[in-house]
């Protein structure tokens, strides 16, 4: 029996994650440990200390990535000392190869695409993903496209979710959920109040009630204007899942919310306010949605959509078997001594 450790820190990371415990567990011995916001969201984790994989020495490390902190980046960089294999799976296409430097979001300009901190493996959805994180610097032969297993966690959990509208809006009542997302938090600055801003001054007068989703990373103190509002319910506390389900609407800007709406087949739309590349959103790139980018063509979009309009450009039938395949690629290690791709 093999012993696995796994570590997250940001919640992405740990969505991500944390659908592999359970089957991995199955034949082998597994670790759980976590910093930050991902200590809520991986089930039994411990706080990671200082020394933790010395003292383990497990056989196999699983962690995300952070925007941020560099625990992740520090524990491959002390596994690979330790002649220990590691995989890190990436959630999101975005910020690619700055999650394997030594620089945080926080000082994107400073990132010269050189990756200096590596796992063993990297886990990324698709083609698309692991091409772009080659261009960023990241070694082409360690990346991986197996997926991301918080997709098929999404899709499992949706189908327990059973008349949930009610607890958040009225029967009457149009439900737009706004996604935000930290940008303020990652990167020092961002237009994600600007977009509730805007949803709310474009949804003025009409039967419109808005649930304001916070990040984990997010306070609610960041939002303290738009508390009071009649028509805005801030929530940190609600399933995501059922917020989702429960919506006509899904807004934001580049956020994971969107795909996991969109994977759930709800109305989404991104609004990017002064943004001038379709390219950074994965959506609006392959123009499964439209870019949006300012006020006006923003007022127009969401006054379709309102009127019975969908922006949803996406038929083909989806499968997500990440789970499964990320098993497989892990214990094929321990009866087999190397992985094949």
């Amino acid at each position: 029996m093999a012993k696995i450790l796994f570590f997250a820190h940001d919640p992405g990371g740990a969505n991500a994650i944390a659908p592999l415990i359970e089957p991995l567990s199955k034949k082998n011995e597994v670790f759980i440990f976590a910093k930050g916001p991902a200590l809520l969201k991986l089930p039994k984790a411990q706080e990671l200390k200082k020394n933790t994989l010395e003292t383990i020495m497990p056989d196999f490390l699983i962690t995300g990535t952070s925007a941020n902190d560099k625990t992740e980046k520090l524990l491959w960089q002390e596994a690979k000392k330790l002649n220990i294999k590691s995989m890190a799976i990436l959630d999101h296409w975005v910020n690619y190869g700055i999650r394997f430097s030594k620089y945080g979001l926080n000082e994107f300009e400073k990132f010269d695409k050189k990756c200096e901190f590596l796992p063993t493996y990297i886990c990324v959805m698709d083609e698309f993903a692991k091409q772009e994180m080659s261009k960023d610097g990241v070694p082409e032969e360690i990346i991986y496209t197996l997926g991301n297993p918080h997709f098929e966690t999404i899709i499992k959990q949706s189908k327990n979710i059973k008349d949930v509208r009610n607890n958040f809006a009225n029967e009457d009542e149009f439900l737009i959920t706004f996604a935000s997302e930290p940008y303020i938090e990652d990167y020092g600055k961002g237009n994600e109040k600007l977009v509730l801003e805007h949803l709310l001054e474009a949804t003025n007068g009409k039967n419109v009630k808005i649930i304001a989703k916070l990040h984990p990373k997010e306070d609610f103190s960041k939002y303290a204007g738009f508390q009071n509002l009649p028509n805005v319910v801030l929530d940190k506390a609600s399933s995501p899942i059922e917020v989702i389900m429960a919506s006509d609407l899904v807004i934001s800007m580049t956020s994971m919310f969107l795909i996991e709406a969109m994977i759930l087949g709800k109305n989404i739309l991104s609004y990017q306010p002064n943004e001038t590349d379709s390219n950074k959103f994965i959506l609006t790139r392959n123009k499964i949605l439209p870019f949006v980018k300012n006020k006006e063509d923003f007022n127009a979009k969401l006054l379709n959509i309102l009127n019975g309009e969908r922006y949803l450009q996406y038929n083909r039938d989806m499968e997500f078997n990440a789970v499964e395949k990320i098993t497989n690629f892990i214990n094929n290690e321990f009866t087999r001594g190397e992985l094949c791709k």
